[in-house]
């Protein structure tokens, strides 16, 4: 029985359907004229008269109230056939599900989309009434306009799965290559371009309350969520995680402003989406990729040192600062173990996060709203609180995190963000205060007895010079007094 490529429309063939889509899907009516009904009195006189004169003007003579309607049902209800010859030479459609995969690709491979013909008549019509000529008249809001806007959502609905089962094919490349061209980008266009084309391609489930994305394909409540399988097809295998994590911190080290605030965002969303199925192997091992690497996390927060640009930075949102301190908030949520979260805390220690800290809390007061100081606040409360976890019965830990206190710059900014937000609500100013609680705390935590309490200095208390040197007050004897008080004089 032979086969070849057809259309259904809800399962069945419609050859009015078919000639309308024939009509209006084509540019030169006469070069399709077999394919239109000629059984149809009315039909011959326009096509035989018109044929000499094609384009919009021969169409508007097929068009009423009802086309544009008819047309969007006929992109809903489309879907793939085979149309068979039986052996008395009679055609029958049938679903596509009698075909193999290899015949489906055979078959299919090179043709269009079921729903293309109704769709190039649609936008021929939208065409004809925009830049018509006065002979064609139609009450184009009523009959063009109200008809798609009734229809649109669930045409592109129709269109977003045609195109997620192309995506998510295994035999499909495009993600593979786009994965590659984002980890090898260079350029400043390349980053952003590749980077919106992985955010796009990823479908996520949505629900009322979720902020309106950029991506191509919603999963809606009846569907299977299949968000684990394209962020399989990204990550592959264990190599393929190590570069892209190492191609995060290239990028971070080339791209400023709103170049890294996007690759920060990918970072963030895949983080986020590995999370949610962490008990993917694959996920798993990425995120624990994430949580270990020494320079991901050097350049992190070496982008957070840098100021933000207040000629692209609409508001700290936008910032790679609040990025990093969002991402770092859900790690210490989200830690498992003990050792985790100690061997984060070492990590993030010994690679600058109070340093970072500090430049966001001044770049929250710079270009922040009330309600994103108060976030980063809540923020910092919890990453200053986490990172003091494990330092009971742990000297090296403890000793790491003296030597980066006390953070009187901290303090200060914190003050600064409590005296902003007085007046505003007792909540949003306990933010800043629970914040800077979390500071003082962690530096009385990892204090040493009979040491100084000034940054950098490993001097005890006893020693002569101190006053001269760190400015400290300090018990002295008589002695030690006179040597200071002869030495401040001279």
């Amino acid at each position: 029985m032979e086969r070849y490529p057809g259309v259904m429309w809800a399962g069945n063939f419609d050859e009015e359907l078919h000639q309308l889509i024939t009509i209006f899907a084509t540019a030169n009516i006469e070069d399709r004229v077999e394919l239109v009904s000629l059984y149809d009195p009315a039909t011959c006189s326009k096509l035989s008269v018109l044929c000499h004169e094609p384009g919009p003007y021969a169409r508007s003579l097929f068009f009423d109230k009802h086309t544009v309607e008819c047309l969007c049902n006929a992109v809903i209800k489309a879907e793939d056939a085979v149309i068979c010859k039986d052996a008395a030479g009679q055609q029958l459609f049938r679903t596509t599900s009698i075909l193999t995969g290899s015949e489906k690709t055979k078959m299919f491979g090179t043709m269009q989309s079921p729903f293309y013909g109704p769709l190039v008549g649609l936008a021929n019509i939208a065409k004809d009434y925009v830049y018509s000529d006065n002979r064609i008249q139609v009450d184009s809001d009523a009959y063009v306009y109200q008809p798609l806007k009734k229809y649109w959502s669930r045409m592109i609905r129709q269109v977003e799965r045609s195109f997620a089962s192309v995506i998510e094919d295994e035999s499909d490349l495009t993600i593979p290559l786009i994965t590659r061209y984002w980890t090898h980008a260079t350029g400043e266009e390349e980053i952003v371009q590749s980077s919106l084309f992985l955010l796009m391609l990823l479908p996520r489930l949505m629900d009322s309350g979720s902020p309106e994305l950029i991506n191509l394909y919603n999963i809606t409540a009846d569907e299977i969520d299949t968000t684990v399988t394209i962020l399989r097809r990204i990550l592959r295998n264990e190599d393929t995680i190590a570069a892209f994590v190492k191609a995060i911190t290239s990028h971070l080290q080339r791209f400023h402003d709103f170049e890294a605030t996007i690759v920060l965002d990918i970072l963030g969303k895949f983080w986020s989406w590995a999370r949610a199925i962490r008990k993917d192997p694959l996920c798993s091992i990425f995120l624990k990729s994430i949580r270990t690497s020494v320079p991901l996390w050097r350049s992190l927060f070496e982008a957070m040192l840098r100021p933000a640009n207040k000629r692209t930075t609409a508001s700290f949102t936008h910032t790679p600062h609040s990025h990093i301190c969002t991402l770092a908030f859900h790690l210490v949520q989200s830690r498992d173990f003990s050792t985790e979260a100690m061997a984060l805390s070492e990590l993030w220690v010994s690679t600058g996060v109070f340093d970072a800290l500090e430049v966001s809390i001044g770049e929250v007061l710079r270009h922040g709203t009330e309600e994103e100081q108060v976030e980063l606040c809540c923020h910092l409360t919890r990453i200053y609180h986490g990172i003091s976890y494990g330092t009971e019965g742990n000297p090296s830990l403890t000793y790491l995190i003296h030597r980066q206190l006390p953070r009187p710059r901290t303090i200060r900014r914190l003050w600064d963000i409590s005296l902003k937000l007085t007046g505003t609500g007792i909540m949003k100013v306990s933010s800043s205060h629970a914040a800077r609680i979390s500071v003082l705390a962690l530096e009385l935590l990892c204090a040493v007895p009979n040491e100084c309490a000034r940054r950098g200095c490993e001097r005890d208390l006893d020693w002569k010079d101190h006053k001269m040197v760190c400015n400290i007050p300090m018990e002295m004897t008589l002695a030690v007094a006179d040597e200071v008080h002869r030495l401040t004089q001279s």
